[in-house]
């Protein structure tokens, strides 16, 4: 589960300003559909634990039989003066200075 539509292998994407390939993106859906498992695009809320169910932002609550709850990271910004690379996003502003 995740409000993201494509998987993208960040650590790839340092390389793109310099000459080179993108990052790979590939559709959750699709993943999710190979390992015969269903895609829920939405944001978890709360963890009910006692229950086995998961509180959604916006589609109610998911029962779960076992769950992993990896939360990830965020970027941010360590000096007004730097540029953070925080996703291909950034890839057009480090092109720029470079």
């Amino acid at each position: 589960m995740t409000p993201d539509l494509h998987f993208v292998l960040r650590p790839h994407a340092v390389a793109e300003p310099f000459g080179g390939a993108p990052s790979p993106s590939l559709p959750y859906a699709e993943i999710a559909r190979e390992q015969g498992a269903r895609f829920v695009r939405d944001r978890v809320q709360a963890v009910r634990a006692g229950d086995r169910v998961l509180e959604l932002e916006g589609s109610g609550e998911l029962p779960y039989d076992a769950l992993v709850l990896a939360v990830g990271a965020q970027a941010r910004a360590f000096h007004p003066a730097a540029l953070t690379f925080d996703a291909p996003d950034a890839v057009p502003a480090v092109r720029e200075l470079v």
